[in-house]
């Protein structure tokens, strides 16, 4: 039986099961994308500078300049805010490679054509540090995202 990262046994699952075994295919299994990728593929320095100078902004009492967060409205600080993916990553990630020549011939995904996926200006927005992390690792359809 698999074992869990502290060593635990995970209840229901059998030895050498698996969700799906192709990435690509209509129903991917999320681990192997992440497997293949190695690890998250992170930000361009430019795309960040702006993403958050597309994002309204405005002065707090201290002189500060806040963004507002595409959540909730409200105006924070640089350094309370953090850059959220609309859709997530690696649902945007894959749809961005089959449309831009990024699934290589044994089903991988091309890791430059996955990075430029990752930091496209238009799946990404500013958001509260506490937003993005409650978030979690849930699946975000574009179909549920308000525009």
């Amino acid at each position: 039986m698999p074992e869990t990262r502290t060593g635990g046994l995970r209840p229901g699952k059998r030895e050498g099961t698996r969700s799906h075994s192709k990435i690509g295919s209509s129903s991917t299994n999320y681990k192997e994308i992440e497997k293949a990728l190695g690890s998250r593929p992170g930000w361009d320095d430019k795309v960040v500078e702006q993403v958050y100078s597309n994002t309204k902004k405005s002065i707090n009492a201290n002189g500060e300049t806040t963004y507002e967060c595409a959540a909730s409205g409200e105006f924070l600080t640089k350094g309370e805010t953090s850059i959220d993916h609309i859709v997530d990553w690696m649902t945007y990630c894959q749809d961005y490679c089959g449309k831009n020549n990024g699934i290589n011939d044994d089903g991988t995904l091309d890791r430059a054509i996955v990075r430029k996926g990752y930091n496209d200006i238009g799946n990404l927005r500013v958001v509260s540090k506490s937003e993005n992390s409650s978030k979690g690792n849930r699946r975000i359809s574009s179909r549920n995202v308000l525009q």
